[in-house]
């Protein structure tokens, strides 16, 4: 598992690329990374983008290319596992998180 400071530097990438992109037109925060395993065994991480605006504001094409790209500069970080990016909108993220990752509250 990636440590809590390695999710960090994950967090704060993916908030750059988000703000660099859409400058403005939206609000992200947070933004959650949690290491998760999936059902075959293997480590991906699970990243909770939050947002505020409108979702008619998210471009579609680059939000579906955003992982292929992060994949790279996570490399750099020396993370080599899977990622899956959701955005959520501010208004219902903690519902789906706490569903998704019941036990994201304990320490690492």
């Amino acid at each position: 598992m990636i440590s809590e400071e390695v999710a960090g530097e994950v967090e704060e990438l993916v908030g750059l690329s988000l703000r660099e992109r859409f400058a403005g037109d939206l609000i992200f925060d947070p933004i959650v990374v949690q290491p998760a395993i999936d059902h075959y065994g293997d480590e991906y991480l699970d990243i909770f983008v939050v947002y505020k605006g409108g979702y008619e504001k998210l471009d579609l094409q680059w939000t579906l290319r955003f992982p292929i790209f992060l994949q790279s500069r996570l490399s750099e970080l020396g993370v080599g596992c899977n990622t899956l990016v959701s955005y959520v909108e501010k208004s219902e993220w903690e519902e789906v998180f706490h569903s998704k990752h019941p036990r994201a509250d304990e320490p690492w």
